[in-house]
């Protein structure tokens, strides 16, 4: 599923940071 989110980032990138916002997700 990471593959999937990172392969997909540069087309989804507002869709992605408010799922990430979501699940409260932290990149440190």
């Amino acid at each position: 599923m990471s593959d999937y989110l990172i392969g997909d980032v540069q087309g989804c990138f507002d869709s992605l940071q408010a799922l990430l916002k979501k699940i409260k997700f932290s990149i440190d």
